[in-house]
């Protein structure tokens, strides 16, 4: 199966699913030496595939987990930027909660793939980073329930709650 992506006029379109894990106020979030910051676990949805199958086969290929319990927070249409490329992306955000016992949640740190970085960081860390999308540095810190729609524009720097 082909990830969903694809050039339309001047966009490349993404179809993405992301992972908020959570550990005792700390946020996994990841990297690689391509780039110089940080964003969350995921990755495209592959054709025929819904949001949910691929945020799990994404957990599985990314962290190895399979014992979790995912639960959809955000819609998200994210316009940006990257290396002079136009995106336009619609991304399923889901809370991922960690079975018992889970060895990620007693790591610091670690890298899969070799070059894929994963590290903790609590929310006053992460007011620090380079994290992106950037409205991730506002909305990790509200305590929201139930499933909300964001329009975030990078140029903008702010975002929408539909």
């Amino acid at each position: 199966m082909a990830d969903i992506s694809f050039q339309t006029g001047p966009y490349t379109f993404n179809y993405r699913v992301a992972a908020l894990v959570e550990d005792r106020g700390r946020y996994l979030l990841t990297t690689t030496p391509e780039i110089d910051f940080w964003f969350l676990p995921g990755g495209r949805v592959k054709a025929g595939e819904s949001a949910l199958e691929a945020m799990s086969r994404e957990l599985q290929e990314e962290l190895g987990i399979t014992d979790q319990d995912t639960q959809l927070r955000w819609i998200v249409e994210n316009f940006f930027t990257l290396g002079g490329e136009q995106f336009h992306e619609i991304g399923f955000y889901f809370v991922v909660s960690l079975g018992p016992g889970t060895e990620l949640i007693g790591q610091e740190s670690f890298t899969r793939d070799p070059a894929w970085e994963f590290r903790w960081f609590d929310l006053a860390a992460i007011q620090a980073l380079d994290v992106r999308p950037k409205f991730l540095k506002w909305k990790l810190a509200q305590r929201g329930q139930g499933v909300s729609h964001i329009v975030f524009r990078q140029e903008e720097q702010d975002y929408v709650e539909i």
